[in-house]
């Protein structure tokens, strides 16, 4: 029982259970919303799929090398998730605003 009495465990596993939270929900909201808000078809949902794999496919190795050069990679993990967090709450944004 010794890892789950670490403070900086718990605090890690706190903040990554609730990224994959944010995850799993950006997983079902995203394309509902399209289809629902905005009347995506079938061919838009294929383009919104593909530009969410894109990312991934392109910054994974560069940003795997970037994160293992940091000294302090709590911080890159902190501040990857919030700048994450802001791209994905400017969709709502945006769509408020009429755009």
């Amino acid at each position: 029982m010794g890892l789950p009495r670490e403070r900086g465990f718990r605090l890690y596993w706190g903040a990554q259970s609730v990224s994959l939270v944010g995850d799993e929900i950006n997983i079902l909201a995203i394309p509902l919303a399209a289809v629902l808000l905005l009347d995506a078809g079938a061919a838009e949902m294929g383009w919104l799929t593909a530009v969410a794999l894109l990312p991934s496919l392109l910054l994974s190795i560069p940003g795997g090398a970037w994160a293992d050069r940091q000294t302090d990679r709590r911080r890159a993990m902190i501040v990857a998730d919030v700048g994450r967090f802001a791209a994905v709450a400017s969709i709502p944004l945006a769509y408020a605003c009429g755009r």
